[in-house]
């Protein structure tokens, strides 16, 4: 069939009056809602760090990742209205406010730089920073600082002619800085003297100026219709020579250059609203606002981040605009089909074209144009032709609901491609249209899921399924199964997808799951495999079917022998609700509520809507070729997949901000530029509760990456979950040390790093610290050997007393044995005494009194002594000799000899010893009879001990057996022992082959 005349031409003034200059670029709006301490942006800027610092009127932001967090003049700031940033060398940041002057920051500290400290004026308007020095534009003149000093070099006031002199712009030209005014030209800056000039120009004053490159200028001098911007050679512009070409309608603020080549610059006219985002490009100023999603007229400031290819767009109204240059989505918006909302439920492609279908109408896309529109109008209008076809209602019963609907009424629900032809079903019926879009076929039937073959297969909601042939001629539309009873009762199960494959056609049902018709007989057989509840599918148009349960679980089945090849849990899936499933190579696609996850054996990646979709909700998805399109409340989106898995990026910089221990921050001391220089954190045994917060530098948003973290240490060596939080929390860690590691996965690509974050010691408590061992030890051991000590002290003093009182006990008996000596010697002489009294020897008897007394005397000394000098026994053995010849009146030939060795003054022996032997000779072994008596006596000294031998030519000893004659040798022996603690026998008496006796008496010494 058809279209009438004035359809095509309705059709065509609609085309007309849609807006299609392309695909919108991604961009995102940042304002005091999100916490902005004001939406008028004077100034932006990107360090080298990544942060991105914005001037507003009331404050500075500093954004990572699109986390806030706001300076003001309480902070140190010179002034809350920044209308300037710059970047040293140095890599330290200059904020030129309006008000207050130059703010320095070192990342630790603010240094504030005004008219106290030398600038010529506090209202900053620009800063331009050349090698090391700062040059600031203010209202009355120029500044020039010293970046390594932060001191103010020279500063220049001028008045200018009109008595309004401010600095709009600075350049350079030849190795000459130039900067440019608002009435009073151009001016010269001479460092070395300290002096600024102006130049011979005469023109008029400029609001801003560009340098294009190193020979050209683009000057912007007013808001005058068409004549906006000037374009000069700088030599030029120096000697006052006009420009010829001159475009534009706003007055243009701030220029930049993306890696492109392409110019663009911030608009807002002074007297009209002409402001917004503009691309300069062949002396023409185009405004891409709506192109970049740019609803502001006031524009401002403009920063290019080329590392990323986004351009940052500051307005005095609306806040900041980020756009994302590079973006691998093209967006098309209501805006771009020239609507305020247009609802997205459908994709096809047929020769080239992009079919989109939309809720209330059809979109035919060509090279980002738009080719072809068709309303709900003109299929509403059409099935009117169908009024007067006979029987048509006898066979499309439903046909008579339709032609009575309204047109409010009518919605459109789904599109497929099939014989070249596309076959959309709607509120009123199911379409088919050529590839030019027109309408060739048409039935009159509510189909909620349906396969276009050379049998028509559909299903009604909830109702039963159908089956329609059309030979050309006629046209039959009956149930599968005639008549309708409990034979088969899940037919009518809510079918939302029919596919053939293999000869058999398979339905898919969101309450019954899968099941067959072979054209004779449904199969259920299947449906106990897989879990009933089935929310999407798609058909690979092959033997692979995925599946998406309403568990959240997503499958592959094979449906050759109808297994799962493949089973992708909840668990491993971001989102609660699964909107639509795909393929693309080795990745399923799987949409949610959240975003696009992609899933192969190898990685796992995703997509948010917050940075895919800008936030917009979507609604279905499908993979044409290799191209994904995304429907949502507000458009589309197109993404090319190759692009996609080619596209890489950079290892994030992560970057710790703070430290918390047990509750408390542990202070900001070590950190610059508000991050920790430190790696690893020293704490005690009982500031184990720890909180590590960090950023993630050079990242889009937030939403990009996703972290997990273990401590490796034993029994910590597992992963935590995935999450976008950039907090961490640990309670209670045990002593030891631990290296945090962390994992970081850009969700984009898919690429996970390892960084190690943060080394952390936790001292043990004292008292099980190696010195507290040690000391304990120590302590335990010196105890230990103290006790010890005293218990051997104690044991030797017990031993000790014993020794004395064994010792006194042996002086006891010593005593003892020299009173059992003394008083036998002593009754000796006084019976040598009385003998010479009765023989009336008076004489004798007085010499030999005198004598005795001596000997006396000696005795007594001796008895009080246990040793005495073997000098003094012998002197002590020679008296008593003398004293016994006297007493016998006979002389007895005594000899006494030594070693030369025997020292007798240095050798001691026990007293007395050897004279009780000397007695019993003289007793026993001589008598009346003896003829030349003598005794020898020798000492001499071996192996320690004193060897006495006592030799007398008498009768013999050993023969007596009286036991008077030994009782003296056995008390010397006895004394002997007990002061020697000798346990053998001291004194030998052998007989003497010449006669008489030896006895050999051994002394040790002690």
């Amino acid at each position: 069939m058809q279209l009438s005349k004035k359809i095509r031409l309705l059709v065509f003034v609609f085309v007309c009056c849609i807006n299609a200059y392309g695909q919108e670029y991604l961009s995102t709006n940042i304002t005091t809602n999100d916490g902005l301490p004001n939406n008028s942006i004077y100034s932006v800027f990107k360090d080298s760090r990544g942060i991105l610092w914005i001037g507003t009127d009331n404050g500075v932001s500093k954004s990572v990742n699109g986390t806030l967090s706001n300076y003001f003049t309480s902070n140190g700031l010179a002034h809350n209205s920044c209308w300037a940033i710059a970047e040293d060398n140095n890599h330290h940041l200059w904020f030129g406010s309006h008000g207050g002057g130059i703010t320095f920051y070192d990342g630790n500290k603010f240094k504030v730089i005004d008219t106290h400290n030398g600038l010529i004026n506090n209202k900053v308007r620009k800063l331009f920073i050349r090698k090391n020095h700062v040059f600031v534009g203010t209202e009355n003149g120029v500044s020039v600082i010293d970046i390594q000093t932060r001191k103010v070099l020279f500063s220049k006031k001028i008045l200018g002619k009109l008595k309004k002199f401010q600095v709009m712009d600075f350049f350079e030209y030849r190795s000459k800085i130039y900067f440019s005014t608002f009435s009073d030209g151009v001016w010269n800056i001479d460092i070395r003297k300290g002096e600024i000039n102006r130049q011979f120009t005469q023109l008029e004053g400029a609001f801003s100026v560009y340098q294009k490159d190193s020979n050209n200028l683009l000057v912007c001098h007013g808001d005058t219709r068409n004549k906006s911007i000037c374009e000069y050679r700088i030599s030029n512009y120096l000697f006052g020579n006009h420009s010829s070409s001159s475009y534009g309608s706003t007055i243009f603020w701030n220029y930049i250059k993306d890696k492109k080549g392409r110019v663009f610059s911030t608009g807002n006219g002074v007297n009209f609203s002409t402001g917004g985002l503009f691309q300069l490009k062949n002396k023409n100023a185009i405004n891409v606002s709506s192109l970049f999603g740019i609803n502001s007229t006031e524009t401002w400031s403009l920063f290019y981040d080329k590392s990323s290819d986004i351009l940052y767009v500051g307005t005095i109204d609306k806040g900041l605009f980020i756009v994302d240059l590079n973006s691998k989505f093209e967006y098309y918006s209501p805006s771009y089909f020239s609507q305020n909302l247009i609802e997205i439920v459908g994709f096809e492609q047929i020769k080239n074209q992009d079919i989109v279908l939309h809720k209330k109408g059809v979109y035919f896309i060509q090279n980002k144009k738009i080719t072809n529109a068709l309303s709900a109008e003109l299929f509403y209008k059409y099935i009117q032709r169908y009024r007067k076809i006979k029987d048509f209602e006898k066979v499309f019963p439903y046909f008579i609901l339709f032609k009575n609907a309204k047109l409010a009424d009518v919605e459109f629900r789904k599109i497929i491609k099939a014989q070249d032809k596309l076959w959309i079903s709607s509120s009123i019926g199911l379409f088919a249209l050529d590839s030019f879009g027109q309408i060739i076929d048409y039935y009159a039937v509510d189909a909620e899921a349906y396969l276009i073959d050379n049998i028509t297969y559909y299903q009604t909601s909830y109702g039963r399924t159908n089956l329609i042939k059309n030979n050309g001629k006629n046209i039959s539309n009956e149930p599968i199964i005639k008549t309708q009873n409990d034979t088969y009762p899940n037919v009518n199960c809510g079918v939302s997808s029919i596919f053939k494959w293999n000869h058999r056609i398979y339905f898919v049902s969101e309450s019954k799951g899968l099941f067959s018709w072979n054209g004779k007989a449904f199969d259920f057989s299947i449906t106990g495999k897989i879990n009933k509840e089935i929310a999407c599918s798609k058909w690979l148009k092959n033997n692979q079917l995925i599946l998406a349960n309403r568990m959240g679980d997503v499958s592959l089945i094979n449906l050759n022998n109808h297994t799962i090849t493949k089973l992708i849990k909840h668990n491993s899936i971001i989102g609660n609700t699964i909107l639509f499933v795909d393929q693309f190579k080795d990745e399923i696609i799987i949409g949610t509520n959240k975003g696009i996850n992609f899933i192969s054996e190898k990685r796992s990646r995703f997509i948010s809507n917050k940075i895919g979709l800008m936030g917009n909700v979507l609604l279905t998805g499908q993979v044409i070729h290799n191209q994904l399109y995304l429907g949502t409340l507000s458009g589309f989106f197109k993404i090319n997949l190759d692009d996609l898995v080619a596209q890489k990026t950079a290892k994030p910089n992560i970057q710790i901000n703070r430290i918390e221990v047990n509750y408390s921050s542990a202070g900001n001391t070590n950190c610059r530029w508000g991050y920790y220089k430190s790696k690893d954190v020293n704490l005690s045994y009982d500031m184990n509760n720890l909180s590590i917060s960090f950023d993630a530098l050079g990242a889009k948003s937030n939403d990009e990456l996703v972290y997990r973290y273990k401590l490796k240490n034993t029994g910590f060596e597992k992963w935590s979950n995935w999450s976008t939080t950039k907090t961490i929390n640990f309670a209670f860690i045990p002593t030891g040390d631990y290296q945090l590691q962390l994992e970081v996965k850009n969700q984009l690509t898919g690429s996970v790093d390892l960084v190690s974050l943060l080394a952390i010691h936790i001292a043990p408590p004292f008292w099980k610290t190696w010195i507290f061992y040690f000391i304990t030890i120590a302590t335990l051991i010196i105890v230990i050997a103290l006790f010890f000590r005293a218990r051997i002290s104690k044991i030797k003093q017990q031993e000790h007393a014993k020794s004395e009182i064994a010792k006194r006990i042996i002086e006891t008996k010593m005593e003892a044995l020299q009173s059992q000596m003394n008083p036998h010697f002593i009754f000796n002489a006084m019976n040598s005494i009385q003998n010479f009294v009765i023989d009336n020897k008076t004489d004798d008897a007085l010499k030999y009194i005198g004598e005795f007394s001596k000997l006396i005397r000696q005795t007594l000394e001796f008895s009080s002594k246990q040793s005495v000098m073997l000098s003094d026994e012998i002197t002590f053995l020679e008296r008593y000799i003398a004293l016994e010849n006297l007493r016998r009146n006979k002389q007895v030939e005594c000899v006494i000899s030594k070693q030369i060795s025997v020292t007798t003054n240095t050798i001691e022996i026990p007293p007395l010893l050897i004279q009780p032997i000397i007695e019993n000779v003289f007793i026993h072994a001589f008598d009346s009879q003896s003829k030349d008596p003598k005794i020898e006596i020798e000492f001499i000294c071996k192996n320690d001990e004193i060897i006495c031998t006592i030799i007398d030519n008498g009768k013999g000893f050993l023969k007596e057996s009286n036991s008077k004659q030994s009782k003296g040798i056995q008390l010397v022996d006895e004394r002997i022992r007990l002061l020697t603690g000798a346990d053998k026998k001291m004194i030998q008496i052998l007989p003497n082959p010449t006669g008489g006796t030896i006895i050999i008496l051994t002394i040790p010494q002690r």
